[in-house]
């Protein structure tokens, strides 16, 4: 209050000359909301701390630094009046009105590093149970931004994997497509080594004069795949030749396997049959095994003496 009785002393000082000093009564001017003797009572209002360093305008040389009520600094908050200092917020919490805390909305955060304002959780990320930072989505889980929990992406949606974060059947349809082509390249593979398999067997057939099962044999599908047509191609022209070879014999073997056999079958059980040292045989077999061996044996007599049995299943 020096300062005051100077500026008094001045406005009633007529003679002119420089007022250097002046004593005032003693009284401090105190800031809202101290009173009292050196203003040393009154509390500042919740949502406000005591700032002991404040600058203000009525500062003086003498008096540069005044205390003053303050608003809590941002993130903080005081719900009580007091000189005390401002206190952070629990984590999950922001300040309301510097005088309370409320939970951060769902989907947010807020930590010591941000504590003023609630901040969403990017994508792929969700908020830890203390909703003081965000963790990121495991497993075939996945979240947009502001999600409060992961969300699981079902088959056949996957989730794309990198900087984005999405469930997306687009690589469920590129698997299944890759798989189609490998599977593809397998059957080709396989169906080439089949064709070369029947190749080899082929000739072994005719080798052996196996004449049944080359005629029986057959390219399916499900074992040539892509290569049937080239299977049923080469089994057709082996077949034609041999075809070629038992017309110069006099017999088709189509007649031998589609006609002959049925006919056999009825005229077997009609003959009689006895076994030789040949085998099974009929009566007009026998005689031209016999006839053909050169053995001097009477094929009349010895017929009878041949001991009877059931035709053969086979022609």
């Amino acid at each position: 209050d020096d300062a005051d009785a100077r500026n008094k002393r001045l406005a009633k000082n007529l003679t002119g000359f420089e007022v250097t000093s002046a004593r005032g009564t003693g009284q401090c001017t105190c800031s809202q909301p101290f009173f009292g003797h050196g203003c040393q009572e009154g509390q500042c209002p919740a949502g406000e701390h005591l700032d002991r360093h404040a600058k203000v305008d009525r500062a003086t040389e003498k008096y540069s630094q005044w205390e003053v009520c303050a608003p809590c600094e941002s993130g903080k908050f005081k719900h009580f009046s007091g000189n005390e200092e401002c206190s952070f917020c629990p984590d999950g919490h922001v300040p309301l009105n510097r005088t309370s805390c409320v939970p951060c909305a769902s989907g947010t955060v807020s930590s010591r590093d941000h504590p003023e304002t609630c901040t969403p959780c990017p994508e792929g990320s969700v908020p830890n149970r203390q909703t003081n930072t965000c963790e990121e989505c495991t497993g075939p889980t996945y979240a947009f931004e502001g999600d409060e929990s992961c969300r699981r992406c079902f088959f056949p949606a996957l989730i794309l994997t990198g900087d984005e974060n999405l469930c997306t059947p687009v690589y469920t349809v590129l698997f299944l497509f890759a798989s189609i082509l490998l599977a593809v390249f397998v059957l080709a593979i396989f169906g080439r080594l089949r064709v070369e398999c029947l190749k080899r067997r082929l000739k072994k057939l005719v080798a052996a004069r196996n004449w049944k099962d080359l005629h029986t044999t057959q390219a399916r599908p499900l074992e040539y795949g892509l290569w049937q047509r080239r299977a049923c191609k080469l089994l057709a022209l082996r077949k034609a030749e041999v075809k070629s070879r038992s017309l110069q014999l006099g017999v088709s073997l189509d007649y031998v396997f589609g006609k002959l056999e049925n006919i056999y079958k009825e005229k077997a059980q009609q003959a009689e049959w006895r076994v030789d040292v040949w085998g099974p045989t009929t009566r007009s077999g026998f005689f031209v095994r016999v006839r053909s061996s050169g053995d001097a044996v009477d094929p009349e007599s010895a017929w009878p003496t041949l001991s009877i049995c059931d035709h053969p299943e086979d022609p």
